[in-house]
């Protein structure tokens, strides 16, 4: 069997999340985040509701900007009508 001809396909039954990197910092630090279907992205906010300033990179790559109120938390990007996206992990302010 050639492998160039397989094609694989995984469902882990994970939903959708959003990756940090990194995953701390301090206040005016930027993150870089990354994930999926980012080209409609309407919004990035932190752990308390407060909006993040963001430059769409790609479809799969966001960075944010860490506001001057975060604090530690999940991350959350908003993608227009298809819902949102949480970070896998919280976002350590220091």
């Amino acid at each position: 069997m050639d492998a160039r001809n397989v094609f694989f396909s995984l469902n882990a039954g994970l939903p959708p999340y959003a990756g940090l990197s990194p995953f701390t910092g301090t206040r005016g630090s930027h993150v870089t985040i990354l994930g999926q279907g980012f080209t409609g992205a309407t919004g990035v906010t932190f752990s308390n509701g407060v909006a993040a300033s963001f430059t769409i990179i790609s479809d799969t790559c966001i960075v944010a900007t860490v506001p001057a109120l975060a604090m530690s938390g999940r991350v959350r990007v908003s993608i227009g009508r298809l819902g949102s996206l949480v970070s896998n992990r919280n976002f350590i302010v220091r």
